[in-house]
């Protein structure tokens, strides 16, 4: 039984044109940095990778430095951008202002994290309740000494799209630079990436059916960085250490994938299949909390909450069933049973968040794997709760079990 894959936010397949580009790109095994023809081969392939990726996302092609990651790519413009002012500026680390949101995918968080430990001061905004920072507090927490501000474009595990625009103009009004991990929003929807004024813009490759591996930051010109690796000259001596020649490619060829698509057309498409296995499942499941908000919302992102269950047990039997989705983000314990620290920032309970799944659709999913997963849900949700203590506590010995309130 072929699996049906709702977890496009964790992994994308690879796309056929990509893999047949890094196929044939295995064969080009130069050195970039060699003079002679095999290496300047190399390098030509990306350079031309990079120039593709410039010219969509409207970019100069000496702006797009590639990392081995998103997760590189979201370290190097934060610590790359405190070095860099410490080292001009003649300040200790100490002496600068970063602000992010409770929110944000682990590689900032946890760098942000690391930093504070350091003695870097950071502020971490609270989120309302449909995931989005508020302009106001962002803007309360600006100080005399902040020096960047990092706030993500989507939400990996609810889907909520933030107002980065207002908030890269109002930094700027106030001399901050502004980061955004724009990681899972690639692809998804149609953004001018030139106008929502970001200094720098974090992107990954097996978001987008790239290979894994791979991933860029865009550093617009006049921004000032420093590496985290000491090293070569390679990638305009801000990332040392010779190129993943096929990865890159690969990176480009998806890239161009993108460019051909109709990405409104696709965004219409997949979240009218989005609202069919929302409403779907509020009709056959009782007990179930809908946590990705209704408006500025990924259109392929749905994570609900369902009473008297955990996700742990869910994802077995959805496995067991051939269903692939995830309890949230992929690149964090809470894959293991700790509560998201997404879903606590917005108010959800512990059990709440303990009981939460992510289904991430994409223009290849089709009405009837949706159609078969609502058909299969009901019944693996019964079974889980089955063996539950809180729902057989609260339903045993009454004549009227008390309905779950549906929201």
């Amino acid at each position: 039984m072929k699996p049906i894959y709702l977890d496009h936010n964790a992994t994308t397949p690879l796309h056929l044109r990509v893999r047949q580009a890094m196929q044939d790109a295995l064969a080009i095994f130069g050195n970039p940095s060699s003079i002679y023809r095999l290496g300047r081969e190399a390098h030509n392939l990306i350079e031309e990778a990079r120039q593709t990726i410039a010219s969509f996302l409207g970019a100069q092609p000496q702006e797009i430095i590639f990392t081995g990651s998103g997760t590189e790519a979201n370290n190097l413009a934060i610590k790359g951008v405190l070095r860099s002012a410490c080292e001009w500026m003649h300040r200790p680390p100490e002496a600068f202002h970063l602000i992010t949101s409770e929110i944000e995918h682990p590689s900032v968080l946890e760098t942000c994290k690391g930093l504070a430990a350091a003695g870097v001061k950071v502020t971490f905004l609270p989120v309302d309740r449909h995931g989005r920072v508020r302009v106001k507090d962002f803007v309360a927490a600006i100080t005399p000494s902040t020096l960047l501000a990092s706030i993500m474009l989507a939400n990996n595990e609810i889907g909520a799209i933030q107002s980065i625009r207002a908030l890269a103009r109002e930094a700027h009004k106030r001399g901050v630079i502004f980061h955004s991990d724009a990681v899972q929003a690639l692809g998804k929807i149609a953004i001018d990436y030139r106008k929502i004024g970001a200094d720098l813009l974090t992107f990954s490759g097996h978001k987008i059916q790239g290979p894994k591996g791979v991933g860029l930051l865009w550093v617009r010109r006049g921004v000032r960085i420093r590496p985290l690796l000491d090293g070569g000259p390679q990638e305009g001596a801000l990332r040392a250490g010779t190129e993943n020649v096929p990865g890159i490619i690969g990176l480009g060829k998806a890239f161009e994938v993108i460019a051909r698509k109709d990405l409104r057309r696709s965004a219409k498409s997949v979240a009218a299949l989005k609202e069919t296995l929302r409403r779907g499942l509020m009709q056959r499941i009782k007990g179930i909390r809908i946590n990705s908000p209704s408006a500025n919302c990924l259109p392929n992102t749905l994570s609900i909450s369902i009473e008297d269950t955990e996700a742990e047990s869910l994802l077995m039997q959805l496995d067991l069933a051939g269903i692939c989705v995830s309890s949230g983000s992929a690149c964090s314990t809470e894959s293991y049973g700790e509560a998201s620290h997404v879903l606590l920032a917005i108010d959800l309970s512990t059990e709440q968040a303990r009981a939460t799944l992510r289904f991430s659709l994409a223009d290849t999913t089709t009405r009837k794997e949706i159609t078969e997963v609502l058909r299969r849900m009901p019944g693996i949700v019964a079974k889980v709760r089955s063996i539950s203590p809180s729902y057989l506590a609260r339903t045993s010995g009454k004549k009227h079990p008390r309905r779950s309130r549906t929201t």
